[in-house]
């Protein structure tokens, strides 16, 4: 069976290069590379073919989820489909794909060490557990990682911080334990909200000059907010609430201009609120 499925996408495909483009979707039709993948794939994860209904037989670009860009697999986007059991290591043979998106399913297990080279990956809203893999740090295309609402364990990989493209970083909602790495890359947006992340706030955070969003609330952090983070003038979100920071709130998070949301509730700070940023915290509270 597996043969003659192959045979017959290999076949549709080379008929479709003769004029014959049956194809539906966006119109793209699976290069014989690209097919003889992604029916493998198909093949390998027949719990995942029969709730997306994937036709191995007909053409691989229409198939649910499936985005093609000139002939090549680009996006796999199956979230919100209802796929159980764990991540299939197969992935890593979609030699293309630089788009996975398979949130809000019920997938288990741990995250695999392999998964391409990928731009954007969102495993968000599963069941995942075990750590997550130092080997995510040789995606060195990757923008966006996407790892919240499961139950990963472990500390955060220092691996992160050699993705140098990295712009987004949600890893709220797990079971992460240790400190916050030193070095980010270049983001733009960290959450690493409701962990059990303990230790210190970096101060080399605040060299994250593109960062707009820091969301480090409901954890077990301590010692003072950093200085340094004053200097991240393009910063709109900072939430460090539920935490058991001390100290004085430092007077240089005034120079954060561009703050429409502060919340530094539920912490152990002495002293007062600087003038400048009590306005942006009653605003923040009244629009909880």
């Amino acid at each position: 069976m597996k043969l003659r499925s192959l045979t017959l996408a290999l076949a549709a495909v080379l008929a479709a290069c003769s004029g014959d483009n049956n194809a539906t979707g966006n119109g793209e039709t699976a290069n014989p590379a690209t097919a003889l993948e992604l029916v493998a794939f198909a093949e390998a994860s027949p719990g995942w073919t029969e709730i997306l209904g994937w036709d191995v037989d007909g053409e691989p670009c229409a198939w649910q989820g499936v985005v093609c860009e000139g002939g090549n697999l680009t996006t796999l986007n199956v979230s919100d489909s209802q796929l159980t059991g764990e991540i299939p290591t197969e992935l890593a043979d979609l030699t293309n794909l630089s788009r996975l998106n398979l949130g809000g399913n019920e997938l288990t297990g741990e995250i695999p060490v392999e998964l391409g080279n990928l731009i954007t990956l969102n495993l968000s809203n599963n069941q995942l557990t075990g750590e997550i893999p130092a080997e995510l740090g040789n995606h060195s295309d990757l923008d966006t990682l996407n790892l919240s609402n499961n139950q990963l364990t472990g500390e955060i990989p220092t691996e992160l911080g050699d993705l140098t493209n990295l712009a987004r970083l949600n890893l709220r909602g797990n079971e992460l334990t240790g400190e916050i790495p030193v070095e980010f890359g270049s983001l733009a947006t960290l959450n690493l909200d409701d962990n059990q992340l303990t230790g210190e706030i970096p101060a080399a955070l605040g060299e994250l000059s593109n960062l707009a969003t820091l969301s480090l609330r409901s954890n077990q952090l301590t010692g003072e907010i950093p200085a340094e983070l004053g200097n991240l003038t393009d910063l709109t979100t900072l939430n460090l609430n539920d935490n058991q920071l001390t100290g004085e709130v430092p007077d240089e998070l005034q120079n954060l201009t561009n703050l429409t949301t502060l919340n530094l509730s539920n912490n152990e700070f002495t002293g007062e609120i600087p003038p400048e940023l009590q306005a942006t915290t009653e605003d923040s509270a009244a629009s909880e």
